[in-house]
């Protein structure tokens, strides 16, 4: 065997022994939840309770459950989670939507993948924005303007939340339904059911990264080396 060879090979098993090192490192027992939140509302329900809590909720994950911002009026219906007072205006009022906070508990985070829900509009607005903060003070837009039915039939949404700005995340989210357009101001919007998904996983310890900090050093030595003694042979 030349020394070409010897050393191709042997480049080989020292970079797939740093991959496996780094992959052993980081590797962590997920809980893959499919569900972060959910809940499927039934019965008497008002908004003036404030919040709302969710039925389904991941063990590992506080959620805040739904409530109404301070421009939109209670209203009772059932199965849904009703509110009136929604703005006329052709853009979005500060004080008018539905919002919750998802937060991963310590030790885990939260990979988000989308909101799903289901809307029902009578007289109400016309369009939807969601959008969402990292702090609970700046907000940001979410995708697109959705449109809302007004003539009391329900309708489906769905929201990507795949972006690298819901991956990751250690602290809380808080997301805003903005409702705008309204057919007029006593008509009546609602969320009938929802789901947030995506995964819930052990976040690493700092401790942890600081091994696979130093791991990677020592490995990068390692090869460094290797190679040194594999030129000395050809």
């Amino acid at each position: 065997m030349n020394a070409k060879k010897i050393r191709g090979e042997l480049l080989m098993k020292t970079k797939a022994l740093l991959l496996g090192c780094l992959l052993v490192a980081v590797a962590m027992p997920s809980a893959n939840a499919d569900i972060i939140s959910a809940d499927n509302l039934g019965g008497p329900i008002t908004s003036s309770i404030i919040p709302l809590k969710t039925t389904d909720t991941d063990p590992n994950v506080t959620a805040s459950g739904i409530a109404i911002g301070t421009g939109l009026g209670a209203a009772t219906a059932n199965g849904r989670y009703n509110a009136s007072g929604w703005t006329t205006g052709g853009t979005i009022d500060a004080n008018d939507y539905f919002t919750f906070t998802l937060d991963a508990n310590d030790g885990y985070k939260i990979d988000y993948s989308s909101f799903i829900f289901t809307g029902q509009g009578n007289g109400g607005p016309r369009l939807l924005q969601l959008e969402y903060s990292l702090d609970g003070n700046a907000f940001q837009p979410v995708g697109g303007v959705l449109t809302a039915t007004t003539n009391n039939t329900r309708k489906d949404y769905f929201i990507d939340l795949s972006g690298a700005q819901f991956q990751n995340l250690t602290t809380p989210v808080t997301f805003r339904l903005y409702g705008y357009n309204t057919v007029n101001s006593a008509g009546l919007f609602s969320i009938n059911s929802y789901s947030i998904n995506g995964y819930v996983d052990t976040a690493p310890e700092p401790g942890t990264m600081a091994l696979l900090g130093v791991g990677s050093v020592l490995m990068g030595g390692y090869l460094r080396r290797t190679r040194k003694e594999v030129d000395a042979m050809a």
